[in-house]
């Protein structure tokens, strides 16, 4: 696992992300996950961003899982994954950092009536192409492994 000092580059400011989404404002609430609520913001810095904000209620994670999150993010590049920006761990919040995705999370793109088969046949294909990064490309000794 990466070390807090390993990652200090990508940290990010308290004040920029509270800038950046409003101070969490309802109205930049993109979505909500297992770990927390999801807000879109915007900084001059980093352009559109997605925040992650860590609701330690309902995700039960702690410093080792954040870190070890961050570490596995931003150890890993392709254009098929979400990119990690940065992180906040500052004032008891934990705040993951992405770059914003301008069609959505993949669930919501999959589930429109709009979309053909082959669109849908192409976003699997890219799909696919992630997958077999992050489990065959990146070597085994750095692998992820996804299991149920």
């Amino acid at each position: 696992m990466a070390s807090l000092r390993e990652v200090e580059h990508l940290q990010i400011p308290l004040p920029l992300i509270l800038s950046a989404t409003n101070s969490f404002d309802e109205n930049n609430l993109i979505g909500k996950g297992g770990f927390g609520n999801v807000y879109q913001g915007h900084s001059e810095q980093y352009g559109t961003i997605a925040v992650k904000r860590l609701d330690h209620r309902i995700s039960g994670q702690g410093q080792h899982e954040f870190m070890m999150e961050i570490a596995l993010l931003s150890a890993y590049k392709h254009e098929n994954l979400a990119s990690l920006v940065g992180f906040c761990d500052q004032d008891g919040e934990k705040i993951l950092v992405y770059k914003h995705e301008s069609n959505g999370s993949l669930d919501k793109v999959l589930q429109s009536k709009d979309l053909n088969w082959i669109q849908r046949l192409r976003i699997c294909l890219d799909a696919a192409h992630g997958l077999k990064y992050l489990h065959d490309d990146v070597g085994p000794q750095h692998r992820v492994l996804h299991r149920l």
